[in-house]
């Protein structure tokens, strides 16, 4: 697909440059949001290069039905699939756990072309073994050998992990010996392929069993500290107990492995690496205990400095996100007596101290720094502007930016993002614009800076159509490629005013014109804009949750989450308004929600903290670096 960009003309080689980068990362609908603004600028002869790059996504997110529909629009578009085509297409299926539909892909794949190559018949192994088919692994396997092609390890590897996914040990222990037979080695993933099928069934001896395979500690120990890691990031709530026996085994039993001949120093890291991301996932989920815990088995595995220094700095972060001072103080006090004191902690205090809007204890860390001996960069002082933002003081903030410029510092576009929006929230809409004329002057057009500028019209009904002037002349006819704050603040401005039709407008336009996919942010504003119609739009209200409920559904089938679409407390507190207490008993129901508990448990600042990080991983808007 590079090879075939290459030939773009050089004022398209970024966007399809960044077209291509989403389908890498399996980013189906920001993906295809890209592929309808730049399908018709294509040269007709690379069309099909975009279909294939667009099934790409599909395939590294297992979105099969998309898949299949993408490629019924190829057709109707009288462009030729190839072999690309309907390798992307069994993949899609594979990782869907769809062999059926990946064996049919193959007969297409066998229609147009006799020089089939490796790469499927390994994908419809893999798709056997998701559906726990040992039979058809097995068949593919031999089809792969009548093909004349020779059998590397891979191949093996997918029927004895579909032995292992049906939980059949004697049948992963024969292909391993007939693998031997082969002449072919087993190595660490022999082990791990098979151990991680028996992890995730929650099968904790066999997967014992099957490490005990490996031929010297060191490889014990790689291996399965690389099955505590796809545990840990799989979020698998029922496999954790197996991931944490694991893990005491290899610390508790291995304690001294890292001076012990027989285990190599890139085993010792992996297992440091587990452990890390242990520490790590119980901070996420709030159990303080276990953190203690796993942070003493990391001392007693004797892992290098620095896996203490990234884990202190999680835990110092974890505290400033939930906005717990006194806790992130006491783990700064912890790292600096185990000999962490550098300017990177102090702006994480810094930090802390600005997300609880305590500008007086921001302050306080900020002379702590210069106490130590430290030389505050620039970080460290955009830390200190968005601390006296968050506590509103627009003068201090405006303060820290001059201390800056005399220390050396000129704000860059972070400080001065940081400091329209800290105006503009403070109600300083004077000043909000003059710092965004001058980061305009300073860097050129810039799409987060003209969506802080979109905001604060906004919010003023008075000017609400200077938002949409930008949002058309500066954003849209400039060719700069908007995103959901571009549009949000319109949609939620007519939504408070009760204007349902242009709230609509905008949201339909942002969804259908300009392909970006939609939060249940917007959906609430726009359940808001029907409740505060006189009547209420009860019709208009349920076709809405009606269709952010199919979102819903259709996200959590797919492997790349992009949008947070769970139904919040506003989600149906909106909806209510506009159809009633009965009916909405009814809908809940009808939609298996449970009312009450969505209710109680709602947690805004947890959702919103979720949100923002599937939004960094979306945007990659401006942040610190640290």
């Amino acid at each position: 697909t590079s090879t075939g960009f290459s030939t773009f003309h050089e004022d398209l080689a970024e966007e399809f440059g960044r077209f291509n980068a989403l389908a890498t990362k399996g980013d189906v609908l920001r993906a295809e949001g890209l592929f309808r603004r730049l399908y018709g600028r294509a040269p007709q002869q690379q069309q099909r290069v975009m279909f294939n790059t667009l099934l790409k996504a599909c395939a590294n997110s297992g979105s099969h039905k998309h898949a299949h529909e993408l490629y019924k629009e190829m057709r109707r578009e009288q462009i030729v699939p190839n072999v690309r085509t309907y390798g992307k297409l069994i993949e899609a299926a594979a990782k869907a756990a769809s062999l059926k539909d990946a064996e049919k892909w193959f007969e297409e794949l066998e229609s147009v072309s006799d020089q089939i190559g490796q790469a499927p018949y390994i994908m419809l192994i893999d798709a056997a073994a998701r559906e726990r088919d040992v039979a058809a692994a097995e068949r593919w396997l031999k089809r792969l050998a009548d093909s004349g092609q020779p059998l590397d390890i891979v191949a093996f590897h997918g029927v004895m992990s579909a032995a292992a996914a049906a939980r059949d040990m004697k049948t992963s222990s024969t292909w391993l010996q007939k693998m031997c037979d082969s002449n072919i080695e087993p190595n660490e993933m022999t082990l791990i392929v098979v151990a991680e099928k028996l992890a995730e069934a929650g099968d904790i001896h066999a997967a014992e069993e099957w490490l005990n395979k490996a031929t010297n500690q060191s490889q014990y120990v790689l291996a399965t500290s690389q099955v505590i890691l796809s545990i840990i990031r799989s979020a698998a709530n029922d496999c954790l107990p197996v991931a944490e026996q694991l893990l005491r085994k290899i610390t508790l039993d291995l304690s001294k492995a890292k001076t012990c001949p027989g285990v190599s120093r890139e085993a010792s890291d992996l297992r440091c690496l587990a452990l890390k991301e242990m520490v790590k996932m119980h901070l996420d989920r709030g159990n303080q205990e276990s953190v203690e815990r796993w942070l003493q088995a990391t001392r007693c595995a004797n892992c290098d400095k620095d896996v203490f220094r990234k884990i202190y700095l999680e835990m110092l972060k974890t505290s400033a996100a939930n906005g717990k001072l006194a806790r992130a103080e006491q783990i700064f006090s912890d790292a600096r007596h185990a000999g962490f004191n550098d300017l990177h902690f102090f702006s994480v205090m810094v930090d802390a101290a600005a997300k609880c809007k305590d500008l007086l204890a921001a302050e306080k860390w900020f002379e702590k720094a210069l106490d130590a001996g430290l030389e505050p960069d620039l970080v460290l002082f955009t830390s200190m502007v968005d601390a006296a933002c968050r506590a509103g003081d627009v003068r201090a903030a405006e303060y820290w930016q001059g201390r800056a410029q005399t220390a050396g510092f000129e704000p860059n576009k972070v400080m001065l993002s940081t400091l329209v929006k800290g105006a503009a929230l403070a109600g300083r809409k004077d000043k909000a614009l003059r710092w965004a004329s001058r980061a305009s002057e300073e860097f050129g057009p810039d799409l987060v800076m003209l969506n802080c500028v979109i905001d604060i019209h906004a919010r003023d009904p008075e000017t609400i159509h200077d938002a949409e002037a930008i949002l058309e002349n500066d954003i849209i006819s400039k060719s700069l490629q908007p995103d959901e704050r571009s549009f949000g603040p319109i949609i939620n401005a007519y939504a408070e005013k009760g204007n349902f039709e242009r709230a609509s407008a905008y949201f339909r336009q942002m969804v259908d014109l300009h392909h970006i996919p939609p939060s249940v942010i917007q959906y609430n504003q726009l359940l808001k804009a029907c409740a505060r119609c006189r009547p209420p739009l009860a019709r208009e209200a349920e076709k809405l949750f009606d269709e952010l409920m199919a979102l819903d559904a259709e996200q959590r089938r797919n492997k790349f989450k992009t949008r947070d679409l769970r139904p919040t407390r506003i989600t149906l507190k909106s909806l209510g308004r506009c159809i009633g207490a009965r009916r909405l008993s009814q809908i809940c129901e009808e939609h298996q929600l449970d009312q009450g508990t969505l209710v109680s448990n709602f947690n805004a600042s947890k959702q919103k903290r979720e949100s923002t990080q599937i939004e960094q991983r979306l945007y990659e808007p401006m942040s610190r670096s640290w």
